[in-house]
C-alpha cells in the first residue's frame, strides 16, 4: 500500500468515526426531545409546594390592564392551563392543584358569575344558582389567599394617579413576583410525564371517606416523582 493510499484510508476512517459520532449524538438529542422530561427532585411527602425551583422576577403592574376585559371569556380561560394545572406527585401519582391555578380559576368563576348576570347569559334559575354557588366558594378561597400572602407592596394613591397623564404610566408599579412561566413549565412537563397513566387508587373517593390523609402519610418519607417498573402502567 502506497503512503498516499495509507493516508487516504486513515482520513476516511477518521471521518467515518466522526460522522457516526454526530449521528449518535443527534439520535440521542432526538430521543431526549421526544420524551417528556420531569426534574428528578426528591421531596418530603406529602409535598407542600411543587418540587421545582421557582426564581423571583419583577413585573410592572398597570391599572387598568385592558388585555383582560370582563366580557373576554377566552382571555380569562387562557390564564388556567390544561386540566386546570393539576399535577401528579409521588409513586402513585397523587393529584394536586397548585394554588395559583386554583386562585386564577376562582377569579374567572367570580368574573363569570358577574358577567353572566350582567349580560343575561344564564337562562335558568339553576344555572344562575350554580354560578353563584361556585363564586361564593371562590370569594372565600381568594380572601384566605390574599390574607396568606399579605402583600406589602406600596400602591399609588388613586387621587394622585388621576392627576397624571392619561397613558396610565404613572399607575404602573414594579412588583417583585415569582416566575409564573416556570410554574407553568413544571405543570406542563408533569402532565406530559403522567399522560395516559391511569390512577391506581380512587383518590377522590378516599378523600371523601377520610382515608386519603392516612394513605399519603403511609406512602413513604422521600421518593422520586415516579419509580420505574411496568406495574405502574397497570
Amino acid at each position: 500500500m502506497t503512503p498516499l493510499l495509507t493516508i487516504a484510508t486513515a482520513v476516511s476512517c477518521a471521518l467515518n468515526v466522526l460522522l457516526m459520532s454526530h449521528v449518535w449524538k443527534l439520535s440521542t438529542i432526538s430521543r431526549e426531545l421526544s420524551t417528556p422530561q420531569v426534574p428528578n427532585f426528591k421531596y418530603t411527602y406529602p409535598p407542600r409546594e411543587i418540587p421545582a425551583p421557582i426564581s423571583p422576577t419583577t413585573l410592572a403592574m398597570q391599572a387598568p390592564d385592558r388585555a383582560f376585559a370582563i366580557h373576554d371569556d377566552a382571555a380569562w380561560a387562557a390564564l388556567v392551563p390544561y386540566k386546570r394545572g393539576f399535577v401528579r406527585l409521588g409513586p402513585h401519582g397523587v393529584p394536586f392543584s397548585p394554588a395559583v391555578y386554583h386562585q386564577l380559576h376562582c377569579i374567572n368563576m367570580v368574573r363569570w358569575a358577574y358577567r353572566g348576570t350582567r349580560d343575561g347569559v344564564f337562562r335558568t334559575a339553576d344555572a344562575h344558582a350554580a354560578a353563584f354557588g361556585h363564586a361564593n366558594h371562590c370569594f372565600d378561597l381568594l380572601r384566605q389567599s390574599v390574607l396568606c400572602k399579605a402583600d406589602t407592596t406600596l400602591m399609588p394613591v388613586p387621587a394622585a394617579s388621576a392627576r397624571s397623564n392619561e397613558t396610565g404610566a404613572a399607575t404602573a408599579v414594579v412588583r417583585r413576583c415569582r416566575n409564573a412561566a416556570q410554574i407553568l413549565e413544571f405543570a406542563q412537563g408533569n402532565q406530559a410525564f403522567w399522560d395516559g397513566i391511569p390512577y391506581t387508587v380512587d383518590f377522590y373517593a378516599d378523600y371523601l371517606n377520610g382515608k386519603l390523609d392516612f394513605f399519603l402519610k403511609a406512602s413513604g418519607a422521600l421518593f422520586h416523582s415516579r419509580p420505574s417498573g411496568s406495574h405502574w402502567n397497570s
